[in-house]
């Protein structure tokens, strides 16, 4: 099974204590919720050490993450928009990962080439593979319009 949303936990969490008090077995209640007898176990044992506040989430060990949805899509549009220096004559433009890095910490964003390389690959981002920007000759559009081509 895969992640679960918080309002699955809380489900299965409830329903595991209120089966239990029905005096269902922790085979049954896992069929039920979708965890194992140990899981279900694991979550009695918790409510009646704790009640209520058992069943919440302890914190877990580990860093927490630095850069979230904010600076991950300040990366993705940093790679994906069309510089602004670029002329119109010259369509072809070519970013590296340093440059990308360069113009985040510009807009404040103080991350490291290595972690733009992270991000940006595990987005299946690679902007050294830009084949080319298309720019509208629309009026009605403005520079900020331009897309990214050939992002593979």
């Amino acid at each position: 099974m895969g992640a679960v949303t918080t309002v699955r936990r809380d489900w299965q969490r409830a329903k595991i204590v209120l089966m239990a008090a029905s005096g269902v077995s922790s085979p049954r209640i896992g069929e039920v919720v979708g965890l194992n007898r140990n899981q279900v176990d694991l979550w009695k044992r918790r409510f009646a050490a704790g009640g209520v506040e058992g069943l919440v989430d302890e914190p877990r060990c580990g860093r927490p993450p630095i850069y979230g949805p904010y600076e991950r899509l300040a990366l993705t549009r940093t790679i994906t928009t069309r510089p602004v220096e670029i002329d119109s004559a010259s369509r072809k433009v070519r970013l590296s990962i340093p440059e990308v890095g360069r113009r985040l910490r510009a807009e404040g964003i103080g991350m490291s080439d290595s972690q733009v390389w992270r991000i940006a690959s595990s987005l299946d981002l690679k902007p050294w593979q830009v084949q080319m920007w298309l720019t509208s000759h629309d009026p009605a559009l403005t520079r900020s319009h331009s897309m990214c081509v050939g992002c593979i």
